[in-house]
């Protein structure tokens, strides 16, 4: 597991910044990347190009992203990185999240029919916050990770019979920079 800081704590990363965080993953060989950020407005050709990228890349990288709490359709009113998942679904995965009966998407969950076609849990989630304490958070971020730790399972067991290390990376305004 790789912790990399992509920007300050709070709403200022930079997609720059972003783009760099995915690109140092794939050079680290990490087979996932959890992404629970992201931004509406206008597509990012560096941050597509980045993505794209990881079609060469050695481990076969993976990106699971938060598919933003807008209510809106991916389609209509993209949440980048999550809308990268039409242009390139075999790379980014758009994960939604579930409401308190797990019967449904949450009513702040961003959504598509052609996009996200996965959601976990992710209202009221028990998360850290700030200053090393733990707080009760909803929204797709705290979704993404448990699709990410789900698919990391299978990765884990079957690099642990095969030479070489597993990778998970998590990307987030508040990890320490890489050394």
């Amino acid at each position: 597991l790789i912790s990399i800081q992509v920007g300050k704590t709070g709403n200022d990363t930079r997609i720059f910044d972003l783009a760099c965080g995915i690109r140092y993953a794939a050079l680290e060989e990490a087979d996932l990347i959890n992404i629970s950020m992201g931004y509406t407005g206008p597509k990012s050709e560096l941050l597509g190009q980045v993505i794209a990228s990881l079609q060469k890349s050695v481990a076969k990288t993976q990106i699971i992203a938060s598919s933003g709490n807008n209510n809106a359709d991916l389609k209509t009113d993209p949440f980048w990185p999550a809308a990268f998942a039409q242009s390139y679904p075999q790379l980014v995965l758009a994960v939604g999240a579930m409401n308190e009966n797990y019967d449904g998407l949450a009513g702040f969950s961003n959504y598509s029919e052609l996009i996200a076609k996965i959601a976990a849990p992710g209202s009221n989630i028990q998360s850290t916050v700030n200053g090393g304490d733990y707080g009760i958070m909803s929204g797709t971020s705290m979704a993404a990770p448990f699709v990410t730790a789900v698919l990391s399972h299978p990765i884990s067991v079957a690099k642990a019979l095969s030479p070489g290390a597993p990778t998970a990376v998590n990307l987030d305004a508040s990890s320490k920079n890489p050394d």
